[in-house]
């Protein structure tokens, strides 16, 4: 059962015995709709989120909770849930975008993992104006995450 834990809970609850305080989680489930039955119905857990794209729930569980949950065959994983913060304020010098860059009447950087090339973004014709990758230093577009490309579709 432990397995299914994140050690970030574990760390959390031995590092400030905070066993009865709710933590914010995601738990990963990987029958989704018995989970939110077993959940709500036999839990009575309420204000229960729910992420179907990734088979899984947001909820705020002590750490009793966590290990009742935990127990369920429908659960694969409880981790806690982060906080995320952007860093754009500085990703204008980051790229080195001046206006003297841009090139067209509308222009837009996405900071992001990456773009796999298709075609909302190459048709009528190539929307991309330069990739730079910061991770593996490649000299042309793919995105080994999806996220960055999902991104860029939206905005084209």
């Amino acid at each position: 059962m432990v397995n299914k834990i994140d050690p970030t809970i574990l760390k959390t609850v031995n590092t400030f015995g905070a066993s009865s305080k709710l933590i914010d989680c995601v738990v990963f489930a990987n029958n989704f709709m018995q989970s939110r039955y077993l959940l709500e119905k036999l839990h009575k857990l309420s204000d229960v989120s729910e992420f179907p794209f990734i088979n899984a729930f947001g909820v705020k569980l002590n750490f009793n909770e966590i290990n009742k949950i935990a127990a369920l065959n429908s659960v694969n994983y409880i981790t806690s849930s982060l906080k995320v913060q952007t860093q754009v304020n500085f990703a204008k010098e980051v790229i080195n975008l001046a206006p003297s860059n841009i090139k067209h009447n509308f222009s837009c950087v996405v900071i992001d993992t990456g773009v796999s090339l298709g075609i909302d973004v190459c048709i009528p014709r190539n929307k991309i104006i330069e990739f730079v990758d910061f991770v593996n230093n490649k000299n042309f577009p793919y995105d080994d995450n999806g996220h960055g490309t999902f991104v860029t579709n939206v905005l084209a």
